[in-house]
């Protein structure tokens, strides 16, 4: 459980720097698009889970979470090399 709180810290510091860093001139309305997401799949998170448990067994929603986690890690590398940072305003 400490480890899980320690990178879901990190996770969640990570996000909101990445997001006031790439959109700084629309920061409150992305950080709510993620706030409604991170809520939509707190939601259905349960029912999915519960599918899968049902379909494979145990470990079957663990499975797919990590398979999702290494998916979308691999898009979000690709579209952070890609993505221009807007200059901050700090930066001489």
């Amino acid at each position: 459980r400490a480890v899980l709180g320690a990178m879901c810290s990190l996770f969640t510091s990570a996000t909101f720097t990445l997001l006031a860093r790439h959109f700084p001139h629309n920061l409150a309305w992305t950080i709510g698009i993620v706030e409604t997401v991170l809520g939509t799949g707190c939601l259905t998170g349960r029912c999915i889970g519960g599918f899968l448990y049902q379909i494979g067994g145990f470990p079957c929603p663990f499975l797919a979470q990590a398979a999702l986690l290494v998916m979308s890690a691999a898009y979000a590398t690709l579209l952070l090399k890609r993505a221009p940072l807007h200059p901050s305003s700090s930066a001489a």
